[in-house]
């Protein structure tokens, strides 16, 4: 398949990435830590009305609502193209490069 555009060779050994990776975590950590004691951590809240109720209803809709996704019908339409083209390439690339071989 070949490398990705975005890999070059890194000026940084494994061993320092690897500690900067275990700052980055040790922050993130921090982070969750002083927003726990702070108060602010998700708790799922169970819906309290009767199953299939009215205001059950209601309040399942409310919830579904904050879970849907903003992205306009052309932001998702341009993401499928994205990925079809994406697909397509590479079928021609493995394509070219089996004729190369078989010659």
């Amino acid at each position: 398949m070949g490398k990705p555009k975005h890999s070059k060779p890194s000026k940084i050994s494994s061993g320092q990435t690897a500690k900067i990776h275990i700052a980055q975590e040790a922050r993130r950590q921090a982070k969750f830590a002083a927003r726990r004691e702070a108060g602010k951590i998700y708790k799922y809240e169970p819906i309290t009305e009767k199953k299939y109720s009215k205001k059950w209803w209601n309040e399942t809709r409310k919830r579904q609502a904050k879970n849907a996704s903003s992205r306009t019908d052309y932001a998702r339409w341009t993401g499928f193209f994205a990925a079809q083209d994406y697909r397509l390439r590479k079928e021609v690339e493995e394509k070219q490069k089996d004729k190369k071989n078989k010659k």
